[in-house]
């Protein structure tokens, strides 16, 4: 069978390959944004609850006396605070800081996510804050 050719005309074979390689290319990388991208949300999510709980455990270390006496000052026993909160950063594999001005308990942790599609930005790294404030609180109200 002959083929007949046509003046001005040239072939496009592998034209649509192209094509479909860019496309590919392009929504791989779409998924890669999405998928990572609500990684890394949830990795910030993740940190800021780990920072909440650790500010929780912090604001449990009281004193004595303020444990035992019915005034409405709270004491904060800050070096076991401080202590309390680095524990809990340690035990759920993040670092962080932690500040305790009176009875007001800050705490920043940090933790790192692996991207699963765009490894090529390596890892990266989420913080989370949280502040927890002590309070003696009576029958739901505070003291």
């Amino acid at each position: 069978m002959n083929t007949v050719r046509i003046p001005g005309r040239t072939d496009e074979r592998g034209s649509v390959t192209l094509w479909v390689a860019v496309m590919v290319i392009a929504f791989f990388m779409v998924v890669g944004l999405v998928v990572d991208g609500g990684g890394k949300i949830r990795a910030t999510q993740e940190a800021d609850a780990i920072a909440r709980e650790a500010a929780r455990s912090a604001g449990q270390s009281l004193t004595r006396s303020a444990q035992a006496s019915g005034d409405r000052a709270v004491t904060l026993n800050i070096p076991a605070a401080r202590s309390a909160a680095q524990r809990y950063l340690s035990a759920a594999g993040a670092t962080g800081t932690v500040s305790v001005d009176g009875a007001t308990i800050t705490v920043t942790a940090t933790i790192t996510y692996e991207p699963m599609f765009l490894t090529v930005l390596g890892p990266m790294t989420v913080t989370g804050k949280a502040t927890a404030r002590t309070a003696k609180v009576f029958e739901g109200e505070e003291q």
